[in-house]
């Protein structure tokens, strides 16, 4: 039960121990402050135990009929309603401020019982129609986050639409007025990157094939950057192209193998692309990792495993050892 059902629940008790004293009040012959107040204090204590079975009950979702739910905790009232009577009648003199001891036990008793259906139902009642509030205002909040959510999503999606084909079309006016073929060359493989990555955004899943003319695209680009320090080797039969994968999912695991390892002429960093058995993809780097830099935080191969999870129940293989990082990921059919 949450602080907020505790907190409505002590005052509304408060309230109705408060007014079931007002009979004794206006009563003047019996009135007597001691009365009223030990009145008003075993009335809330039993009162306050109503409320907390009735919320345990309401928020038990194990039983599903509301009339069984309503009949077990008005039952259980009943009988704490009896057995707290018992109990005061057997350490305390004060039962008479409970029920009037005038009256045979048998009346007693019904009093007793017909006290506890009464106050076990009106507390449920209660319970229940504040429950249904919370919850109603709790899906209101909830529809109104995903509705700002929808929103800022259709806006970065707007932003993504605009930044990369604005981005792209400037760079085939770039090649178009570039004079020397290298340049031009790398200004066509940058484009064919973005044009991957605005493809992206509509395709959960790609053949092999697209993937390998993009990450050719991406190697050009690293490789003026890197030059000899980077070597890729990418041996695959042409019978696999037609097979698939997520999207960008060897770029990822390329740029993490850059980000974490120390790429230079010295030390060049090695990336082979593999299949040894035709139904997945290996990705393995030789491992000289940097002394200091960014926090490995798993986060690209987290983004890959759950795509895989989702598209085709399958999980991506990670295997470390001291002088190589291999990744083995499923080829979908």
């Amino acid at each position: 039960m949450s602080r907020f059902n505790l907190k409505i629940g002590l005052i509304i008790c408060l309230l109705v121990s408060v007014v079931s004293t007002i009979p004794r009040v206006i009563r003047l012959d019996s009135l007597e402050y001691l009365g009223i107040l030990t009145n008003a204090l075993f009335s809330f204590f039993i009162l306050f135990v109503f409320w907390i079975i009735n919320n345990f009950f309401i928020q038990f979702d194990r039983i599903k009929n509301q009339f069984y739910k309503v009949s077990i905790s008005i039952i259980l009232c009943v009988l704490i309603s009896l057995l707290y009577h018992k109990l005061i009648s057997l350490f305390s003199d004060r039962v008479n401020y409970l029920v009037d001891t005038g009256v045979d036990k048998d009346k007693q008793t019904v009093i007793i019982i017909f006290r506890g259906f009464l106050l076990g139902s009106f507390l449920y009642f209660i319970s229940y129609y504040l429950n249904m509030l919370f919850e109603k205002q709790k899906v209101q909040l909830e529809l109104e986050k995903i509705k700002q959510e929808n929103l800022e999503a259709r806006l970065n999606s707007l932003r993504q639409q605009i930044s990369p084909h604005f981005l792209f079309n400037s760079l085939s006016t770039l090649r178009t007025i570039a004079t020397d073929l290298e340049t031009k060359d790398y200004i066509l493989q940058l484009a064919n990157v973005y044009r991957y990555l605005l493809s992206y955004n509509e395709n959960y899943i790609s053949t092999l094939k697209d993937e390998l003319e993009f990450t050719h695209s991406y190697l050009y680009i690293l490789n003026q950057r890197f030059e000899d320090a980077l070597v890729i080797n990418i041996d695959l039969d042409t019978k696999l192209f037609q097979k698939r994968i997520p999207p960008l999912t060897l770029q990822i695991l390329i740029e993490n193998a850059i980000k974490h390892n120390v790429v230079s002429i010295d030390e060049p960093l090695r990336i082979d692309i593999f299949s040894p058995d035709n139904e997945n993809l290996i990705i393995r780097n030789n491992l000289q990792l940097k002394s200091s830099g960014n926090e490995n935080t798993g986060k690209g191969l987290q983004n890959i495993n759950g795509r895989y999870q989702l598209l085709a129940q399958k999980e991506i293989e990670i295997k470390t050892d001291k002088r190589n990082f291999v990744v083995t990921v499923p080829l979908l059919a």
